[in-house]
């Protein structure tokens, strides 16, 4: 299964946001053991750098960025996404960035804290307890 994880998925887990963090841990490992790697979409990357060096320093956000790349999978992001992220009905162009992102590598799912903002996704979108729950029958 391949999923993709909006930017506060990455967020919770890089500055132990609670109550978020533990669900979204537990998200990230879970993906990861079902034999895809996490996605994420190229420009969260920046976004989660901006936001860890915002909070600690540019050492640890530099750390921060190795670690997710050593676990995670940047996602594929040519030219046609971008334009195909623009006809996309929503209302942030960067939400519609993720979803792009996603349908562009195939992911059969996307998982975020805020899914209202994804309500004109193609794709299924789950919150990380969500997600979780599927995995266990619940």
């Amino acid at each position: 299964m391949k999923v993709m994880v909006d930017t506060n998925i990455l967020v919770d887990i890089a500055l132990a946001r609670q109550p978020f963090s533990k669900s979204s841990i537990e998200t990230w490992t879970r993906i990861a053991e079902l034999g895809d790697p996490p996605f994420f979409a190229p420009h969260s990357l920046a976004t989660f750098y901006y936001l860890v060096k915002q909070a600690h320093d540019n050492t640890r956000a530099i750390q921060a960025v190795d670690d997710l790349l050593l676990t995670g999978q940047t996602a594929d992001f040519p030219a046609e996404a971008m334009t195909a992220s623009r006809e996309l009905a929503f209302s942030d162009f960067e939400d519609a960035m993720v979803v792009s992102a996603a349908i562009y590598n195939n992911c059969d799912r996307l998982v975020t804290r805020n899914p209202k903002d994804f309500d004109a996704s193609p794709l299924p979108v789950q919150t990380p307890d969500d997600f979780l729950s599927g995995l266990d029958g619940s």
